[in-house]
């Protein structure tokens, strides 16, 4: 297939090759070594879109503000911020899901298996490489192969990786994805619901490139609005959050989807976890920054390790969320104090893969039957994506007698094309792409439901 031809070119490199190009590079920095790597890679993953996606990764990203449901006044700020010429999310959403052929009936989950002819066409934004996206059963025997035009399976370097200046084999970390015949992953259809009522989210439009003012106290000292990149709303609107939900934020800090998630008003409790003291303390104070005193005990905030699953709740969860950490694409380029692409961290670099999905597995167990998962990166690895989901789903497969579902989230975030600008290479989640005139992302985004 042509599809791989890319990766099969690169990886076809010898070392010798890659050697002689590592010549003088031992004092590159983070910054650089992770520009370097993304090249490499990323290059053959997005073909034609990645100078875009580049260029978009290397400028300053741009935030939505999240609306503080807690002061009854978040109307009145967003009328202040659409002054300024900001757009309000939910308005924009719903506009496009009244305006869509088959808009949803009800509030709710709606969730449905598809039949394999049944997978609406995802829109590709892109001259990129795409994953082969035609079945409702994946099976990794059939569709999931090398030839089958999936970056994550044709990209597996022979050796390493030109870009890689230390004796250091990244094989582990491209071998990872490694599916096995007899696994199908079921799908379910979701056309999505209404967007949450009590959340108010503000961004300004395509090519605006004008700055919210920061947030100011009103009452009770509460802050009016939380800023954070405006594609960190997507795992929140995947919840499909519903009134008296339990949810569980696993990896919390610094907080701005856990405080989104509460801002709806719908959960009757948060959990919010993180094995970082210091994060902890961050996360603790942008909460009381936001929520009420009266309002704080809805609120538990836990030092919790996902990795050791005999300190977390099985069985105990409506919704979850995930956001693990990854290599943190944008943050890479930007900062090289504590570059995760340094080589003091290239071991812990290579681990992600294999620790992201422990991470799920761990916390995939704790939801009820029925309950649902969203996982999230801030990554464009295809190996931390979706390659961390299928791996995770076929773990459990073999070790443990729980059934999941990967939820089609296409429909559910079709009307915010647009907005964001989606891959349409992805097999299991939704990626949203930096892209310049909306520089929102990287993030993606995946839910997995629990059937029994």
């Amino acid at each position: 297939s042509g599809d791989g031809s890319v990766f099969r070119s690169l990886s076809a490199k010898s070392y010798a090759t890659a050697a002689h190009k590592a010549k003088g590079r031992s004092g590159a920095s983070g910054k650089e070594r992770a520009l370097r790597h993304f090249d490499e890679f990323y290059s053959g993953v997005y073909g034609a879109e990645w100078p875009s996606i580049r260029l978009a990764l290397l400028c300053p990203n741009k935030p939505c503000a999240v609306l503080n449901s807690f002061l009854g006044t978040s109307y009145e700020t967003l009328r202040d911020l659409q002054a300024q010429g900001a757009l309000s999310l939910g308005a924009l959403y719903e506009r496009r899901r009244a305006a869509a052929s088959a808009p949803p009936e009800r509030s709710g989950s709606g969730l449905e298996l598809l039949e394999p002819e049944e997978r609406p066409e995802r829109h590709d934004p892109s001259a990129a490489t795409p994953f082969d996206d035609s079945a409702r059963l994946i099976r990794p025997g059939s569709s999931l192969t090398a030839g089958g035009g999936s970056p994550l399976l044709s990209f597996v370097p022979s050796t390493r990786m030109v870009y890689q200046e230390e004796q250091v084999s990244e094989g582990a970390y491209y071998d990872f994805y490694r599916p096995k015949a007899g696994l199908s992953i079921p799908l379910k259809r979701w056309q999505g619901c209404r967007f949450p009522e009590k959340l108010c989210v503000a961004l300004f439009g395509t090519g605006d490139l004008s700055e919210f003012r920061r947030p100011r106290r009103r009452a009770n000292d509460l802050l009016e609005y939380y800023l954070m990149d405006g594609a960190s709303i997507l795992p929140v609107l995947a919840l499909d959050l519903q009134k008296g939900d339990v949810v569980g934020d696993f990896c919390a800090a610094p907080g701005g989807k856990l405080l989104a998630t509460r801002f709806t008003l719908l959960p009757a409790r948060c959990e919010a976890y993180d094995q970082s003291p210091s994060r902890l303390r961050r996360l603790q104070a942008a909460v009381q920054s936001y929520v009420p005193d009266s309002q704080l005990g809805s609120v538990r905030i836990q030092q919790k390790n996902i990795l050791e699953p005999n300190k977390l709740a099985k069985d105990s969860f409506d919704k979850i969320l995930l956001d693990v950490p990854c290599s943190n694409d944008r943050h890479s380029l930007e900062e090289d104090d504590n570059n995760l692409f340094s080589p003091k961290r290239m071991e812990e670099r290579l681990a992600l893969p294999q620790k992201q999905m422990q991470m799920l597995c761990n916390a995939l167990q704790c939801l009820l039957p029925g309950g649902s998962l969203v996982y999230s990166t801030c990554s464009l690895s295809p190996i931390q994506n979706d390659g961390v989901v299928h791996m995770a789903l076929q773990q459990l497969w073999e070790t443990t007698p729980l059934e999941f579902a990967v939820v089609d989230l296409s429909s559910a975030l079709g009307p915010l094309e647009g907005t964001f600008r989606f891959f349409g290479g992805s097999r299991y989640g939704c990626l949203a792409l930096p892209h310049l005139p909306n520089n929102f992302g990287p993030l993606y985004v995946a839910k997995i439901e629990r059937v029994r």
